[in-house]
């Protein structure tokens, strides 16, 4: 009878498996002592005794949850006890591993059991929150083991593996001023021992704990749960994700390179889409590497933010809408959940890191941080007016990456006295199209359209919509006189515009001259704005100054057949414009 291959590899798996639990037995003559609960911090010591007739050699246990201090061992009356002292350093029922030693050729354990690490008055406050988090997530906390990973004068990082959890908590001194003192949590990986780039991460808490002792708190309402889009996609930025990096030198040796956190981002974001090359993850990290300016390292690995738009839009099939804003936390955060609840993870950033917002409950977010799935959970969102991003999760976000499924759309239309751009073409047109050729008058309202479709956002309302436009072709059109409908509006002190005018100044026996008087809008005082008014120096070639309220705004008008400097700045998605032969500029 011929019997499969397969078959007899695995019967011979089996048999070996079975030998292993056969050969790690437990020992009852291998006996184990240990005190039944100990405060944390507190040294203690626990013993193994075995019969040394028939030892013929052992194995310390790894003493998880403990810190290793020394180990000692006795022979006495044809007894071997092996003493090890230990400091507890891990809250909860932590299990004392059992030792391993081999016994006449046969491998066996010794006894083994729990003890409880009870919290000292110091960490009592944390014990207590520790506790209460449990409970509320539907684990019974005498069943835990809680270890203080890492702490700073402002919060503390804890973990258990049982509860396969972490959470960092602010401290006592500052939970107070908080809603809750769970800053951070995550129910996906544990965190075993100190990470720098997780540490780091976590230091804009430490600048907006001390900010709200002193100013207050104030909640960040996020709205209805979403729930993490990216699920289980947990990449990371070493093997096998960066088998296809170049190789670089580390201490004389030659090494593969990390991928990047900024490639790991966006190559995760196309895993979730299933875009083309997501399948193959090194092959794909290493491609945008090559997209995004990254400067490759043994340990750390480096990309510019400025140029990931152009890599997204240009090498990685995604929409011209998308766009990298920097603005003040709270405008950020809003854009962030807009995407979110379209079912898009936002790629968002901060001065050291690039990673993924995918969902968000209460007033956390989300993040997926690019670390193989460790650190991902949620982060609780304060609001607070810090200055130079030291108090924010992220200071800028890839708004509306999404792939682009209009890729090539064109158009062509015709305008005349009566028929204006808004008339000939859909909402959806105006969004979507990539290439327009517009034969005909232009009025200023066309222009400010076409700055729109092509992704300026003059008014900064980035949530109503963006367009895609990327190839004008104007060579048809003509530019009228309008000055009606201002195509560009900026504020005067925003803009830092100022005027001036040349004041002639006689003084006796000095020859003739002008002085220069400077107008800062800034500093703009009532009766210099009447001053402007009288010599008509609020209207130029193509623009006029006006008082909105206390602001003052500077309109841009168009001008017959001549295109200003500004007249498309700000058009982020143009590659390609044509315009009217001989047109001035």
């Amino acid at each position: 009878m011929n019997v499969p291959l397969k078959i007899i590899l695995a019967a011979i798996i089996i048999c070996l498996c079975q030998r292993s639990l056969l050969a790690q037995t437990i020992d009852d003559s291998f006996t184990f002592d240990a005190p039944d609960s100990v405060a944390i911090g507190d040294t203690f010591s626990v013993r193994y005794s075995l019969d040394l007739k028939y030892l013929e050699r052992y194995m310390s246990p790894s003493f998880k949850g403990f810190d290793f201090i020394d180990m000692d061992y006795e022979i006495a009356k044809g007894c071997c006890t092996f003493t090890y002292r230990l400091k507890a350093v891990t809250i909860g029922l932590v299990h004392i591993q059992p030792m391993r030693a081999v016994v006449k050729g046969k491998e066996v354990l010794s006894q083994s059991r729990d003890i409880l690490v009870c919290p000292d008055d110091k960490n009592r406050f944390l014990a207590d929150v520790v506790n209460s988090f449990l409970l509320d997530n539907r684990i019974a906390p005498d069943t835990c083991d809680v270890s203080f990973i890492y702490t700073s004068p402002e919060y503390t990082v804890v973990s258990s593996r049982k509860a396969h959890c972490f959470a960092v908590i602010a401290n006592e001194d500052y939970a107070s001023y908080l809603d809750t003192p769970i800053l951070a949590y995550g129910f996906e990986h544990v965190i075993e021992s100190p990470i720098p780039e997780f540490l780091d991460f976590l230091n804009c808490y430490r600048h907006q704990l001390q900010y709200i002792k002193s100013k207050g708190f104030n909640k960040h309402i996020l709205g209805d749960q979403i729930s993490p889009l990216l699920k289980n996609i947990e990449w990371g930025q070493k093997a096998p994700y960066n088998s296809e990096c170049p190789m670089v030198v580390s201490d004389s040796v030659m090494v593969r390179a990390v991928a990047g956190c900024g490639p790991v981002a966006i190559g995760q974001i196309m895993k979730y889409y299933g875009l083309p090359g997501s399948e193959d993850p090194a092959s794909l990290l290493a491609y945008i590497g090559s997209s995004t300016e990254t400067i490759y390292g043994a340990l750390t690995t480096s990309s510019h933010s400025l140029s990931y738009r152009d890599a997204l839009v240009d090498s990685l099939g995604f929409s011209p809408q998308c766009r990298l804003l920097t603005l003040p936390q709270d405008k950020l955060v809003e854009l962030t959940i807009s995407d979110l609840q379209h079912g898009w993870p936002v790629l968002v950033m901060n001065d050291s890191h690039a990673f993924i917002c995918d969902g968000f409950k209460d007033d956390y977010l989300h993040f997926n941080l690019g670390w193989d799935g460790i650190g991902n959970g949620y982060f609780k969102v304060i609001k607070s007016p810090l200055e130079n991003n030291k108090g924010h999760l992220f200071h800028s976000i890839m708004y509306k990456a999404v792939p682009d499924h209009s890729k090539g759309s064109e158009k062509s239309v015709k305008l005349d006295r009566k028929t204006r751009l808004k008339d000939v073409l859909t909402v959806l047109e105006m969004e979507t199209i990539h290439s327009l050729k517009v034969t005909g008058r232009l009025n200023g309202a066309d222009v400010k359209l076409l700055r729109r479709m092509a992704g300026a956002v003059d008014d900064g309302d980035y949530l109503s919509w963006i367009g895609s436009l990327q190839n004008l072709d104007l060579s048809q059109a003509i530019f009228t006189n309008d000055k009606e409908n201002p195509y560009l509006q900026v504020n005067a002190v925003e803009s830092k515009v100022k005027l001036w005018r040349d004041i002639p100044v006689i003084s006796y026996g000095m020859p003739f001259r002008f002085e220069r008087r400077e107008y800062d809008f800034t500093f703009m005082t009532e009766e210099q704005w009447e001053e402007i008014i009288k010599y008509r120096m609020h209207i130029g070639d193509g623009f006029r100054i006006i008082k909105d309220g206390n602001s003052f705004i500077v309109e841009y008008l168009l001008t017959k057949n001549k295109v200003a400097s500004n007249t498309f700045t700000g058009c982020i998605n143009l590659k390609n414009l044509i315009l009217p032969e001989g047109t001035p500029r």
